[in-house]
């Protein structure tokens, strides 16, 4: 039996420790902030919604070791968060996010094992109040970002900017650069920033664990950015959380012939994804936060047009997401490329 363990989670000041594994794999990932603080979060909020926060965080994390096949799940000590609002986002978001995991690994059948059920007491979500149109924009210094942050300003709205790195794309100096390189070109009202100190994603899995059968650790960072932003949000009083996620997302890659679904690499972005990323929220941990995607509304070949009125700022993009800021090999750096060549005058 291969188990899934949830393990207590740790905080400082400005970081937070999520720790997890399966059997005797150990994966550790740590939240850095610059201007969050944890103690005043747990002073203003409570102890018992604070853990209620560090749950979250850690159980999207730790799906990712679901990568590899667990058979049962140790909740560890947060066995009575375990609710069957949280079972139901959590697996749900697990069976499709992770539909080109089990694709790839022939497992049309494969759900995650819920835990046994225990005494379930969860606190009520709790309110931010403060200003309702503070918004909260993830920028990951792409087109994207550029066109939400072009929208706003605008349609003047005013917005913060909370930027990232991850340590799966190296340099966290060099991201924060290359980000930084474009949010000066633009208004925001605050920047607010986080590193991402993630170990299972570097993990050679397939190398030294090969009877496992399982060739990689698959992530949905776009998922876990939510919750890696919900802290900034908190923190600042933001009640709107934004990220530029087009309506191209929604499109599906393939049908699996062995179940009949339809399995689409990008459906953590989608639009059932995000609404019920936004619903459970709402009901169950910030009751007055919207969490949205800005560009919803249109396709990719949308975004390209709205560059058109910022063909300045262009050039301080990039949208590699295996060197930054391009590699010029992928399909991503081609397919951007192509379009933005396309937007040059003459």
């Amino acid at each position: 039996m291969a188990t899934l363990r949830l393990e207590p989670v740790t905080r400082g000041r400005r970081h937070i420790v999520l720790r997890y594994g399966v059997d005797d794999l150990r994966f550790v990932t740590t939240y850095w902030f610059d201007d969050v603080d944890f103690d005043e979060l747990t002073a203003r909020f409570g102890a018992e919604f604070l853990r209620l926060l560090d749950f979250h965080l850690l159980a999207f994390e730790a799906n990712k070791a679901a990568s590899l096949a667990p058979t049962a799940i140790d909740p560890g000590p947060y066995g009575d968060l375990f609710t069957d609002a949280f079972w139901e986002l959590w697996e749900t978001m697990f069976h499709h996010v992770w539909g080109v995991w089990r694709y790839e690994n022939d497992l049309p059948d494969y759900r995650l094992p819920r835990p046994s059920a225990v005494d379930v007491r969860p606190p009520p979500p709790v309110e931010l109040r403060g200003d309702p149109d503070r918004l909260l924009l993830l920028c990951g210094g792409g087109k994207d970002s550029l066109a939400c942050m072009q929208l706003l300003e605008e349609a003047s709205v005013d917005y913060d900017t909370f930027v990232y790195s991850h340590s799966v794309y190296g340099s966290a100096d060099h991201q924060h650069e290359l980000i930084d390189r474009l949010v000066s070109r633009r208004r925001p009202q605050a920047q607010h920033r986080g590193w991402v100190i993630d170990d299972a994603m570097d993990a050679p899995i397939a190398s030294a664990y090969p009877e496992l059968g399982i060739e990689r650790i698959v992530a949905a960072e776009t998922v876990s950015s939510y919750w890696t932003a919900l802290p900034v949000a908190l923190q600042h009083g933001c009640r709107q959380v934004a990220l530029g996620v087009t309506r191209s997302t929604d499109e599906h890659n393939l049908v699996w012939a062995a179940t009949g679904e339809q399995i689409n690499y990008l459906w953590g972005m989608s639009t059932e994804a995000e609404q019920l990323l936004h619903d459970y929220v709402r009901d169950h941990l910030v009751a007055d936060l919207s969490m949205f995607h800005l560009l919803r509304p249109i396709y990719d070949i949308n975004v390209f047009s709205l560059l058109q009125d910022a063909l300045d700022d262009v050039p301080s993009t990039h949208s590699c997401a295996r060197r930054k800021p391009w590699c010029c090999r992928c399909a991503k750096c081609i397919y951007v490329w192509d379009a933005l060549r396309r937007l040059a005058p003459g």
